[in-house]
């Protein structure tokens, strides 16, 4: 029979169902059953049911955050600095994710056909104003801002609020994963690559999506490491802060190394402030085929999983909630810092 431990340890049971879409049937057993995570102080007057609620209310508060300055980024990127291909990334960036883990969890069962509304509605809405209507410039604004919208961090939060956590059944976990470990570190890197491009201080609303994407990632690295732990508040935010650096450094390598590797001209403004990059794209591209054929050689993740998890580690590394997984964690870091160091000296 399944343990269930209390605390900030792992629960077992609840690890595995919300591994079991990604891994092996054979695999979950090899879930991580322990933490050595330190006992979280109690706080008598606040229920777990509200402390869990709380939590909800912040890290759902800093999504919708995400969202809004990608938003705004969006909009300026278009129609202010004239970059519609570099904006096109960003979007896409932003959508992909969303389509991804919808199509994995309908892969599963979590979700139907029918709730295609809840990834689609903002874009449809937004792309379909920009384009069919004939806006004023402000307007053309708002239309493209709505594009980076989502509802599901708000029916996640309204799922959870009776329980205090987010039900299994929604597939949250895995929204907040590929938010965080696909959408929030490409806009980053998009945004910073266009910080680089203008040769000028960050704008506040370019600025905080930065700020915004590093603390998303760095939360969905743990997230993803620590699968099914049951934690306190101060835990989460320590253990995600603590991805930090790591998170940081790997953005804005990617930034600067797309920036270092551009396509130069003669030299003049327009060259220097081209906004493509195609060998960043090549670089991305292949770190990803060479993820999946890393996990296909470890072969615990379904094949539904593969596409969600090999995106997830072109920040990331491979999770600690399986041991077969994390038992490459070493040699993929190991292989992170060769290729870092290689491409460096390459751009330079």
């Amino acid at each position: 029979p399944h343990s269930v431990c209390t605390g900030t340890h792992t629960t077992p049971t609840r690890a595995m169902t919300e591994a079991s879409p990604l891994l092996m049937p054979a695999s979950t057993s090899l879930l991580a059953t322990d933490s050595s995570l330190p006992p979280e102080p109690a706080v008598p007057w606040v229920s777990d049911l509200a402390a869990g609620r709380l939590q909800m209310m912040f890290f759902t508060s800093l999504a919708l955050f995400d969202m809004v300055t990608d938003g705004l980024v969006f909009a300026d990127l278009v129609l202010e600095k004239q970059w519609p291909v570099l904006g096109g990334c960003l979007v896409a960036m932003v959508l992909f994710p969303q389509f991804l883990t919808f199509a994995f969890l309908r892969a599963n069962g979590q979700k139907s056909l029918a709730n295609v509304w809840q990834v689609a509605l903002f874009p449809v809405l937004g792309f379909g104003a920009f384009f069919g209507r004939d806006l004023t410039r402000e307007w053309q604004k708002v239309a493209l801002f709505a594009t980076c919208l989502s509802p599901v961090p708000l029916i996640n939060i309204i799922s959870g609020w009776p329980h205090g956590k987010p039900p299994l059944a929604t597939g949250a976990i895995w929204f907040e994963v590929a938010e965080g470990l696909i959408e929030a570190p490409c806009s980053a890197v998009i945004t910073l690559y266009a910080c680089f491009l203008t040769r000028k201080v960050p704008s506040t609303s370019f600025l905080a999506s930065i700020v915004a994407s590093f603390g998303s990632t760095a939360r969905a690295v743990d997230k993803l490491n620590q699968l099914g732990a049951q934690r306190g508040f101060w835990n989460e935010v320590k253990y995600a802060l603590a991805q930090l650096p790591d998170v940081m450094l790997r953005i804005i390598f990617l930034a600067t190394f797309a920036f270092l590797t551009r396509p130069f001209g003669d030299g003049s403004d327009e060259d220097l402030e081209a906004s493509k990059s195609y060998f960043a794209c090549l670089l991305i591209v292949t770190e990803f085929v060479s993820n999946l054929a890393y996990l296909l050689a470890l072969s615990p993740v379904k094949k539904e999983g593969l596409t969600l998890l090999s995106a997830s580690m072109l920040i990331g590394h491979p999770p600690d909630f399986s041991s077969k997984l994390s038992r490459g964690r070493n040699s993929h870091r190991v292989m992170r810092l060769s290729q870092t160091v290689v491409l460096a000296w390459a751009a330079v």
